[in-house]
């Protein structure tokens, strides 16, 4: 199997699928909750969602090198894709690693009393990326991305 079969195939495909619907899925939910209080699934609606926007950044920014040789790419799918995140994009970067995957002292800087997540703002910017990338595959592909995903 090709390294492009291997990274580009309908399973792999699914799994895209799925990050980009369950951002937008959390996006709608979670503007549903605003205004509601502090809860534990109005915090398990924000972890999600920023869990999904972490995965996707990486996706449509990042590149496949040494210990990341196996993460799928949206180059992957789209030929010569470049896109760079906006510098609000990079700097959540940081925030994100720091609150979703490591349980460190600076986790502490972003509490809810000492940083606002702006959820509408990180969508603002993130799904312009989504639509050029569902725009941009190719006839072949797009079937692959239909069953979650509306293309109108």
């Amino acid at each position: 199997m090709s390294q492009k079969e291997r990274f580009c195939n309908e399973d792999v495909a699914g799994s895209v699928e799925y990050e980009i619907s369950m951002f937008r899925y959390l996006r709608r939910e979670f503007d549903e909750k605003v205004g509601t209080g502090a809860s534990p699934e109005f915090d398990a609606l924000l972890e999600s969602f920023l869990l999904h926007v972490r995965v996707l950044m990486d996706f449509f920014y990042g590149e496949r090198s040494g210990d990341k040789a196996d993460d799928v790419i949206a180059a992957d799918f789209v030929a010569g894709w470049n896109a760079s995140p906006s510098e609000y994009l990079v700097k959540l970067r940081r925030p994100l690693n720091k609150l979703l995957a490591h349980l460190t002292l600076e986790r502490q800087k972003y509490t809810a009393d000492k940083f606002l997540w702006d959820t509408h703002g990180i969508a603002e910017e993130l799904e312009p990326t989504i639509e050029r990338f569902l725009a941009s595959l190719p006839d072949e592909t797009k079937p692959w991305f239909e069953s979650r995903i509306d293309f109108d």
